[in-house]
């Protein structure tokens, strides 16, 4: 077995990774040194700015980075992974793996097994997420009526557009990160996407409303769906039913009108474990795999 660290095990994301990792995972707090030259593998579920400083010395210490973050998403040197898609990206011979934002892995966990039967075209996307997606603070923002930062507005009986920064097209970051990662997951640049995000009152897990047009029309959706291991199709899903389940729920899947070959779907899944925790996990057994 690798010799396996974590930092950032008191976040929301490193505390559920942490139940999944070897008994003998060394704990890492950032207020000792860091020495990280008798691991293997580092696991790093802290913020994007800590990560970019932390993750260049162990790699320097020729130790291996699973990223939680969003640090290296966007960097053509290192493969962003979302096991279920792309895990053939992963071998020996990587130095850091970087994990999709938590709206996309929920989302390609749908969309990818059709893809696979006919591309995607076109994706319209309008996000319902969740207050914890912002962390613990998030949490704190959902009971109380004043504004709580990063929220520009009170979270508590309200709700508004995501608070990452505008820029000068009118998409805020955490739009342009899904568009991105995306395009950069299923390895094409041509997709049209419009992603609207919206934080909305509810503690744990994100929704979303996707309308997909794919080149030939697919067949049977709800049955191809079903037979997937991480999906569970319901009536109505809600983020209340998705919290703390490593499955995606998502609703009957509509033939939508605006468009051929066009489909409407509603899709809710645990932005913590199958947005983010379950695929460094996952990405992990595929690690240990090939090194076996």
């Amino acid at each position: 077995m690798r010799r396996i660290g974590l930092i950032g095990h008191n976040g929301m994301c490193g505390k559920e990774l942490l139940k999944l990792l070897p008994k003998k995972t060394k704990i890492f707090s950032r207020n000792e040194p860091l020495i990280f030259s008798d691991l293997d593998i580092l696991f790093m579920a802290i913020s994007a700015d800590d990560t970019k400083h932390i993750a260049q010395q162990a790699l320097q210490e020729n130790v291996k980075v699973i990223d939680l973050s969003s640090a290296f998403r966007t960097n053509s040197s290192f493969p962003l992974i979302l096991p279920k898609v792309n895990s053939h990206l992963i071998n020996n011979s990587f130095t850091l793996l970087s994990l999709p934002n938590c709206i996309v892995a929920i989302l390609l966990t749908v969309l990818s097994p059709l893809h696979k039967i006919s591309p995607i075209k076109k994706i319209i996307l309008s996000t319902y997420q969740a207050a914890s997606g912002a962390g613990n603070v998030g949490i704190e923002a959902l009971y109380s009526t004043e504004i709580i930062a990063p929220f520009p507005h009170p979270m508590r009986d309200n709700l508004f557009l995501h608070e990452s920064k505008t820029n000068p097209q009118g998409l805020c970051g955490e739009e342009e990160k899904i568009i991105f990662e995306i395009k950069k997951i299923l390895n094409i640049s041509y997709i049209p996407i419009s992603v609207r995000c919206v934080r909305v009152p509810v503690k744990r897990a994100h929704s979303m409303h996707a309308v997909v047009t794919f080149e030939q029309n697919i067949h049977n959706i709800d049955e191809l769906l079903s037979k997937e291991e991480d999906i569970i199709l319901h009536p109505s899903p809600t983020p209340k039913m998705a919290e703390e389940k490593k499955e995606v729920f998502v609703a009957p899947v509509r033939k939508d009108p605006t468009g051929e070959n066009t489909y409407d779907f509603w899709i809710v899944g645990d932005q913590i474990l199958r947005g983010s925790v379950l695929n460094a996990y996952e990405a992990f057994m595929e690690i240990e795999k090939a090194h076996h």
